[in-house]
């Protein structure tokens, strides 16, 4: 039986425990043909395998990132899809590769971009925490003008996924993220206090 038949809709099943499954199977036996496989059928396959792979890769991306990196261009491909499981999909699974393997994103940060200007909200969720984590130059201009600009109720969670990987240009982000806090509900301004005073003690 091969890797796709294992999947949920192969199974005729609705939940994501089978793709769970398999995600948590390759992480602890490494399998790269079975790897190609999923990436096949969420570039190529009919929408319900699509999401069925959208979700074992996103798994396997936050388990063992490395397997997934080698094909950070086709899972880039699925950005431009029709298909909105598969674009928020593409970005969680490359959010899950970048923070491990920036490289393997950081040639792709123009269609990420593209992506989050136009994405739903997990897209763009994932899609800064990605960009930020390549640490590219031209990345981090658009997540930063991004957290000033994206509706304040997700300014706490988009500025906790970015502030990892600000680096030296952390005054920049500062002063992003503290140009949102009058807007903020009691609970998303503590977040927000809460994230700068880690950075500011680091």
């Amino acid at each position: 039986m091969g890797i796709i038949d294992e999947l949920a809709s192969s199974l005729g099943r609705r939940d994501e425990q089978p793709n769970f499954r398999v995600a948590e199977s390759l992480a602890d036996d490494p399998d790269p043909a079975a790897v190609s496989e999923l990436v096949e059928a969420f570039a190529t396959g009919p929408a319900p395998l699509a999401g069925d792979a959208a979700a074992a890769l996103q798994r396997l991306a936050e388990l063992d990132p490395a397997q997934v990196a080698p094909h950070a261009a086709a899972i880039v491909g699925q950005l431009a899809s029709s298909n909105n499981r598969l674009v928020w999909g593409a970005a969680t699974i490359l959010h899950g590769v970048a923070a491990a393997r920036p490289a393997a994103v950081e040639p792709h940060v123009g269609a990420l971009m593209r992506a989050v200007a136009s994405g739903s909200v997990i897209t763009q969720d994932h899609g800064v925490g990605a960009l930020a984590a390549t640490g590219d130059a031209a990345a981090l201009d658009f997540v930063f003008a991004h957290v000033r600009t994206c509706g304040w109720h997700y300014v706490p969670l988009r500025a906790e996924r970015v502030a990892p990987f600000v680096g030296d240009r952390w005054p920049e982000f500062r002063d992003a993220v503290e140009s949102r806090l009058p807007e903020q509900a009691p609970g998303g301004a503590r977040r927000i206090r809460r994230l700068l005073a880690g950075l500011d003690d680091s």
